[in-house]
């Protein structure tokens, strides 16, 4: 009998500790933070890119922040204020880009040599500026299940914005993983394609990811810890929404970029979202690219490869 206490104290104090760290594992992943690597570093992914992708990243930067943006916003599905920079293309343009950055950073941060490129090359701009993020409301991160129906609201405001001219969207990492899994959401018609680079398949699978390889804890069962928090205080469950689910019965072409040295969220998520669907998705990998920077390693290929899949699929 006496075990059999020592036994249930040892499982209940186990289960505590376990309710506790997933909690403190949610907080520190999925609640709004007060700064931003934005506004820490230069660039995602690591400290090392080559001479050629620096230089391109620092006259996008200098590009960047020499434009007179234009400020737009929607509302969620869920209520809440979402800001955005709009930047016209000189002429009528040849379509909308609607730009899409990842966890923790900005458009700015993530987007400002892919938003040059497209810009040069006609097209108008929308750099979102995601919920939880920036000037944009929200207490909690979706990992792309709550930004999917976001995004949804961004192709509504440039169709009307720009009627008659077709619409991509263009996200990077948590922003890819976004773009993807909007596709099976109702966007209208004039969102003509997708460019995701360096997209995660799935919001429970990159929060176990990172929590055994960035964090060190144990996925299960920190994960389902997490979850239960998620469900209570986000409104969403981890599980719901993954890249393959959306993509099947996914009618728009995909170009995928993933760096192959891409530890952060590993080049093997792409390989696998690229086998959803080969007839659809154009996939791209840049060799020695780590998480975010595959535009740095190949800025002509990348550049290249990206304006010949927009002007292939949007055509009025």
């Amino acid at each position: 009998m006496k075990l059999f206490w020592i036994v249930c104290i040892a499982l209940i104090g186990l289960f505590l500790f376990f309710f506790a760290l997933g909690y403190g594992c949610f907080l520190h992943a999925f609640r709004r933070k007060k700064s931003y690597p934005a506004e820490r570093t230069e660039h995602g992914g690591g400290c090392e890119i080559p001479d050629e992708g620096l230089s391109w990243l620092r006259r996008s930067r200098e590009w960047f922040d020499a434009q007179l943006f234009e400020g737009v916003s929607v509302l969620s599905h869920d209520g809440l204020r979402l800001e955005g920079q709009l930047l016209c293309a000189k002429g009528e343009g040849k379509g909308v880009c609607i730009l899409f950055h990842g966890y923790h950073s900005s458009c700015r941060r993530d987007l400002s040599v892919q938003a040059m490129m497209l810009w040069k090359a006609g097209y108008h701009l929308i750099l979102v500026s995601e919920r939880s993020h920036g000037a944009s409301e929200g207490k909690y991160f979706g990992f792309g299940a709550l930004e999917r129906r976001d995004a949804e609201a961004w192709c509504c405001l440039a169709s009307h914005r720009f009627e008659g001219l077709p619409i991509s969207l263009v996200g990077l990492s948590m922003g890819a993983a976004t773009v993807l899994m909007s596709l099976n959401t109702p966007l209208p018609d004039s969102v003509r394609c997708v460019v995701a680079d360096c997209p995660f398949t799935s919001p429970w699978e990159i929060v176990r990811h990172t929590l055994r390889h960035k964090h060190k804890l144990p996925p299960v069962p920190t994960v389902y810890f997490m979850n239960y928090w998620c469900r209570l205080l986000a409104g969403y469950d981890l599980r719901d929404h993954s890249v393959a689910n959306s993509l099947r019965g996914n009618t728009r072409p995909v170009l995928l970029v993933h760096g192959e040295a891409d530890r952060y969220v590993p080049t093997e998520m792409s390989d696998r979202i690229a086998a959803v669907d080969r007839e659809r998705i154009t996939y791209l990998r840049i060799a020695g690219a780590k998480h975010a920077q595959a535009v740095y390693f190949d800025p002509e290929g990348y550049r290249a490869r990206m304006l010949s899949f927009l002007e292939a699929n949007m055509e009025r």
